[in-house]
């Protein structure tokens, strides 16, 4: 596609809805392949620059970028290439463009996470909750929101001789759940995570222990004329709050704990070493502090939407390393990913939502220099050849 002018006609035609599905994958398949050396640089960087401004203004909330030292030509046009990709082919492939492609990653369909979860009393029973249900409330039983039992449970919370029962709500890889407490309060549970809480808190105080990543919002309770503390626990910290909304992520892998406040005022305890400079930080709203077992790292006014964007169905991307955004990638889609001699600097920005196909994702992913192979449920990610 060298013709200029045809080149503008066909964005005019993209951009008012007249392109064929064959015109728009020839445009997306020009960006994907064009070679700088045998373009003039000045008109490509004009067309480019309004085809991007246009199809920004149609769906500005949904796109992936990346950034590279080697290259700055080819991050407007991976950005251009994956608003395409999500505007076109949002929720399906054409196989005759997709198999012209070397490292074309469409082998398997794997589908992304849904509502998966276990619930075990501590010693007893455990039981598959629904995945056409999105949570359960443990007050005074357990259900799940519409109000249906959940079954398998009875006998052993109606036991008046047993203390008083501890649950574990557990998420699989691919998996997310909510629940809703004994006071109420509210924690949504992200993929490959534990959340230990007794079926009645105590007298005193609220204490629930976390594996992995949730999103809390903590409702205030008073015993007496005293706030009622309510205390999340994992490896590396304990956090109080009262009553507020935050974010805490702490995969034991991870090495690290990471807590983003959103409302309200916590105070982050490290469960190290007593003797550290600092043992322990407050957080006000739009604070975010990370415990690496050192000390802690706080930073302020940061974007709490990009730390619950897995709680309202996103992915969310500001200048993430290849691995980060990996990471993110095996946990939700439940696959495991390996390296072939991969070093890359690309930082990824950008949103995508949770529910796309990962053959998706990885076709949008590859626009940088990544290669992305999939086998089975694995995914080999090499660099791409000169």
């Amino acid at each position: 596609m060298n013709n200029q002018e045809e080149l503008r006609r066909l964005i005019a035609r993209y951009n008012s809805n007249e392109a064929t599905e064959e015109e728009r994958l020839v445009l997306e398949h020009w960006y994907s392949t064009i070679n700088m050396a045998d373009t003039d640089g000045k008109q490509v960087d004009h067309i480019g620059d309004e085809l991007r401004l246009r199809i920004e203004q149609r769906i500005p909330e949904l796109s992936l970028a990346y950034k590279s030292k080697k290259n700055r030509f080819k991050n407007w046009m991976l950005y251009v290439a994956a608003l395409l990709v999500m505007a076109i082919t949002f929720t399906m492939w054409n196989s005759d463009f997709t198999n012209g492609r070397n490292s074309s990653p469409v082998e398997v369909s794997i589908h992304p996470g849904g509502y998966k979860a276990t619930l075990e009393i501590e010693g007893g029973a455990m039981v598959d909750l629904k995945a056409d249900q999105y949570g359960i409330q443990t007050r005074g039983g357990v259900s799940y929101f519409d109000g249906t039992p959940v079954e398998g449970l009875e006998i052993q919370l109606s036991d008046s001789r047993r203390a008083v029962p501890v649950f574990v709500l557990k998420t699989p890889k691919g998996g997310m759940y909510k629940v809703s407490l004994p006071d109420s309060s509210q924690v949504w549970l992200n993929a490959g995570s534990s959340l230990r809480y007794p079926a009645q808190f105590e007298s005193d105080r609220r204490y629930v222990e976390l594996e992995g990543e949730a999103y809390f919002e903590i409702k205030e309770v008073l015993n007496g004329a005293v706030k009622k503390p309510f205390v999340v626990k994992n490896k590396h910290q304990a956090i109080e709050v009262l009553g507020t909304k935050f974010n805490v992520q702490a995969y034991s892998e991870d090495l690290k704990a990471t807590t983003t406040l959103l409302e309200g005022r916590v105070k982050v305890n490290s469960l190290a070493d007593k003797q550290m400079a600092s043992s322990s930080v407050f957080l006000q709203p739009g604070d975010q502090s990370t415990f690496d077992g050192r000390g802690f790292k706080l930073l302020k006014s940061v974007n709490v939407e990009e730390a619950i964007a897995w709680k309202n169905g996103l992915f969310v991307f500001k200048d993430a390393s290849l691995r980060m955004v990996m990471k993110q990638i095996e946990r939700w889609y439940d696959v495991e990913v390996e390296y072939k001699d991969c070093f890359s600097d690309e930082l990824f920005n950008g949103k995508v939502y949770r529910d796309t196909k990962l053959t998706e994702l990885l076709e949008i992913l590859s626009f940088s220099n990544i290669d992305f192979k999939l086998e089975g449920r694995k995914i080999i990610i090499d660099q791409k050849g000169e």
